[in-house]
């Protein structure tokens, strides 16, 4: 179903912040895996909402956006461009939400939330993070659990 498939883009993205103090890359129990263990959860969340509910999903798209904003604050410099692009995917589906009054079923059908689908399914982008999230920090996706 297309509007589920746009709400993989949000489960998928995080924000990239960084600055000379971040680590330069995750370990299992450091502040960036525990917040990314939260925005993984709240994202997850997401899979089960009701797309036809434009209330529901502004409230848990923005409480996702905020807990991927946390973890993106400490963020390490080996995911930075990886999280850069999934952050850009994030920006515009976040744009394409509100223009469309959060109905995502509506905003899937428009010409930018089709390429915006169609972008993330072939990004790679998201099967990095996952990998790196199973790698660096021990939390398992749908993709890393065997």
């Amino acid at each position: 179903m297309r509007p589920l498939a746009l709400l993989s883009v949000a489960v998928l993205s995080f924000v990239a912040c960084g600055d000379d103090g971040v680590a330069a890359t995750a370990t299992k129990g450091d502040e960036f895996c525990t917040l990314a263990e939260d925005a993984k959860q709240d994202n997850d969340a997401l899979d089960s909402i009701d797309v036809t509910d434009a209330a529901k999903v502004e409230l848990e798209f923005g409480a996702a956006i905020d807990s991927l904003t946390a973890a993106a604050a400490r963020a390490p410099k080996d995911i930075t461009e990886t999280l850069n692009e999934l952050l850009t995917n994030e920006q515009k589906l976040e744009q394409l939400l509100k223009a469309s009054d959060y109905d995502v079923i509506k905003m899937s059908e428009t010409d930018e939330g089709k390429k915006l689908i169609d972008d993330a399914s072939v990004s790679p982008a998201g099967d990095e993070f996952k990998a790196y999230l199973a790698d660096k920090c021990g939390i398992e996706t749908a993709a890393t659990t065997p």
